[in-house]
């Protein structure tokens, strides 16, 4: 091709090419930040849901150790928000206020002689103890430890709930049987 002149020649781009270009890229922007966005909630989800399950796997295995230990012969005691066995090692004593000293007692719900106390967590009075330890929390409202009376010993259900992609809570649960050993 015959230029007259060197500044015909040298074109740039124009406009509406500018234009269409810079669009392009914003629509390929929108479908990289969505997807980055998505793999993010992906992320949290799946990070609420094992940390949940390891802690309510955690907190079975303390339940189901300290109940294997228990004593056959006192069993388990259980109510709707109540586990009390008696350990092998029997410590002696009464706690200040009442209370023996000797029974280890796991306590659904909430203690109404703590000001601090999450609700929908699992209590611990360790055997020898006379207080409270906070074992496990942000367990369902509805239906966070279930016990079920299981000839000696118990059937336990803990629930505990996560977050989804969505932000939902969702239900997540371990049942375990607690057996005295001797």
């Amino acid at each position: 091709m015959h230029c007259p002149s060197r500044e015909h020649c040298e074109r740039g781009f124009t406009i509406i090419e500018l234009m269409i270009s810079l669009v392009i890229a914003m629509v390929l922007m929108g479908f990289i930040i969505s997807s980055f966005i998505s793999m993010n909630k992906t992320s949290q989800s799946q990070s609420s849901r094992i940390q949940r399950a390891e802690d309510v796997r955690l907190a079975s295995q303390i339940m189901e150790r300290e109940l294997r230990m228990a004593v056959a012969a006192s069993g388990i005691n259980l109510t709707a928000t109540t586990i009390t066995y008696t350990p092998l090692d029997i410590y002696s004593g009464v706690c200040p206020g009442g209370g023996a000293r000797e029974v280890g007692v796991f306590q659904y719900g909430n203690d109404q002689d703590r000001t601090i106390a999450p609700r929908n967590a699992i209590w611990w009075k360790r055997p020898g103890n006379c207080n409270y330890d906070e074992l496990f929390r942000s367990l369902s409202e509805t239906n966070g430890m279930q016990t079920a009376a299981n000839g000696s010993g118990a059937t336990i259900t803990l629930t505990a709930n996560y977050k989804n992609q969505t932000r939902e809570d969702r239900p997540m649960s371990i049942t375990f049987d607690a057996l005295p050993r001797n």
